[in-house]
């Protein structure tokens, strides 16, 4: 179905978003479930393998950032959220 090295996988997280990664697994679930694949099960389990792979590199990439704000120091005084 596709090519599950390193490399292919990494071109492959660059195409592929999470929605992508789900249908595609549910697709291969329902064939296999309803044996309705013309491919093996060793093809599925090898292509299954491959989407979670390509997920953990999408996650990989992912930065998450936060703002926090001290309301209570900021309501202490003129310095107050400063350190003084």
């Amino acid at each position: 179905m596709f090519k599950t090295d390193k490399e292919s996988l990494e071109r492959l997280s660059f195409e592929f978003d999470e929605r992508d990664i789900a249908t595609i697994s549910h697709l291969l679930n329902c064939l296999k479930r309803d044996d309705l694949s013309t491919i093996s099960d060793e093809e599925i389990a090898r292509v299954q393998k491959g989407l979670e792979q390509i997920g953990a590199l999408k996650l990989d990439k992912k930065y998450y950032a936060f703002h926090v704000e001290d309301s209570y120091a900021y309501n202490q005084g003129p310095q107050a959220g400063y350190g003084g």
